[in-house]
């Protein structure tokens, strides 16, 4: 039980920097948006980020099913061990 916890929070963590490195990438593709100007760059450029933030969400929600599961599969063992106390 320790061992499968201690593996879900490992993946939780690694989600979350998958998470941040998603944010990083829009902050620096906002940063490029800012610097060009309203030329027929910016097209390609809003083009580009609209992909990042279907792919961020697209992620998000992959995240969130799995934190579900792990809350259930907590809540599971916690009514197994009441149970058998």
């Amino acid at each position: 039980m320790k061992e499968e916890r201690e593996n879900l929070e490992n993946e939780i963590i690694q989600k979350r920097k998958e998470l941040e490195s998603g944010f990083r990438e829009l902050k620096f593709i906002k940063d490029e948006m800012a610097k060009s100007s309203k030329s027929e760059g910016s097209d390609k450029i809003v083009d580009a980020a609209s992909a990042v933030v279907a792919s961020m969400n697209q992620k998000l929600q992959t995240t969130l099913t799995e934190l579900n599961a792990v809350k259930k599969a907590l809540e599971n063992e916690r009514g197994r061990q009441k149970s058998s106390a």
